[in-house]
């Protein structure tokens, strides 16, 4: 299996001037702002702004891990006085699951013969976030 495919990037149209624009270049996705697209010089030209992308990291739900390792990193950056913004580190999914255990496990390390056939453990997905010039960024995720 060859991996040469070449996938066509998507243009998008400015609906003021009528330029094209890659559309993961200017960040636009019709399904935050259904309206249309209107490039910065067109948005400049008239006096007007972006509309706020009400989809960001900061809205996301909060969890006390979450709050926990934001709090920490956000002081680790503050004293190394980094330069670097606010970091938003959000719990985006968590499950309970069970694992089960194998016969090899059982024979390596029971010696009494009792051993429960299932484990339970939490899944969680966590991901950082950084608001770089207006866009929110993930800059790590992490599934444990």
């Amino acid at each position: 299996m060859k991996n040469d495919h070449l996938d066509v990037e998507p243009f998008i149209d400015c609906k003021d001037c009528c330029r094209k624009l890659h559309q993961i270049c200017v960040l636009h996705h019709d399904a935050i702002w259904p309206e249309g697209f209107t490039c910065e010089g067109c948005l400049r030209r008239d006096g007007r702004r972006k509309r706020e992308n009400k989809y960001n990291s900061k809205k996301l739900a909060n969890s006390k891990l979450g709050q926990y390792i934001e709090n920490r990193v956000n002081n680790f950056l503050r004293k190394k006085d980094c330069g670097a913004g606010e970091v938003s580190i959000r719990v985006v999914a968590a499950s309970d699951k069970y694992v089960d255990v194998k016969p090899g496990m059982k024979a390596r390390y029971v010696d009494t013969g009792e051993w429960p056939e299932t484990f339970p453990y939490r899944a969680k997905a966590l991901f950082a976030f950084e608001d770089i010039d207006g866009t929110d960024v993930c800059f790590f995720g992490m599934h444990v």
